[in-house]
């Protein structure tokens, strides 16, 4: 069985032939509506600037820029500390009442390796799973996929300070949407995960047909402490994020809208 190989740092898949698989993020993207943002950046300095407060489009770009590094920095990290909270438990946690045997992934340090999820078992849970489709070399990795009566369980983790389902609109603003064949959808961060995690579950759904069912689509929303006073951006003690809470929420699987992105790769090449 061929396997897949992550490299950490450019965070790009790559086969046993060296061929490099789209990731399931990067594909995501193509159906977004590119966004000027040093255009955007331009107009906010402007009117800030208008309103006795000086600064520039730079300003601003770096501004961004230092908030988005920062939540990825804490997103990382948090993600680590509970896949390693996985890997270390003594005794099978249990998931839908059912005691779940920890499956790590393969890893020699410097690459991680793909396990193969065509043989995937019931009574399992594999954090951080890897999860490929040689046919529309695709990729991408699930934090939490739980396989318990036969069903696929697909869990994630965000940490994102708010999860919208619908795009900001009003009198004279309509409503941003993403584009074919799933324009019928607002771009916003739910809309997108929803479409990431169906990904997941189609392609594990495909790669054990007659063997498992989809089951559940879950965000576990993680509320984390912010600092009000500098952008909100996520508090960190010692390197350490603050939950304050954490949120269940329930996503749509899309098979649909799913099955007709995959044909755009088809189309691609």
């Amino acid at each position: 069985m061929s396997k897949v190989k992550f490299i950490q740092d450019s965070h790009r898949y790559i086969s046993d032939g060296e061929l490099e698989l789209i990731s399931v993020s990067k594909f995501t993207e193509k159906f977004k509506e590119k966004t000027d943002w040093k255009k955007v950046a331009k107009k906010i300095a402007s009117r800030e600037t208008g309103n006795g407060n000086p600064t520039t489009t730079d300003d601003i770009l770096k501004k961004w820029e230092f908030k988005r590094d920062i939540s990825a920095k804490v997103g990382t990290i948090y993600h680590n500390i509970r896949e390693q909270e996985l890997l270390d438990l003594e005794e099978c946690p249990v998931f839908y009442n059912q005691k779940c045997e920890v499956i790590n992934h393969e890893s020699d340090g410097n690459y991680k390796y793909s396990i193969d999820i065509s043989i995937l078992e019931n009574n399992k849970v594999y954090p951080e799973l890897m999860i490929y489709d040689f046919e529309n070399m695709i990729c991408g990795q699930s934090d939490k996929v739980i396989i318990v009566d036969n069903k696929i369980h697909i869990w994630d983790y965000k940490t994102d300070a708010e999860i919208k389902f619908s795009s900001f609109s009003s009198k004279w603003v309509k409503a941003k949407k993403l584009l074919d064949p799933i324009s019928h959808l607002d771009d916003c961060n739910g809309n997108v995960y929803s479409i990431k995690m169906s990904i997941y579950m189609y392609l594990l759904w495909k790669a054990n047909k007659g063997k498992f069912r989809p089951g559940d689509i879950i965000i576990e929303h993680i509320h984390l402490k912010r600092d009000p006073e500098n952008d909100n951006i996520p508090v960190l003690v010692d390197d350490k994020p603050i939950v304050e809470k954490i949120e269940t929420i329930t996503l749509p699987y899309r098979r649909k809208e799913v099955i007709e992105m995959l044909k755009t790769l088809k189309n691609d090449s």
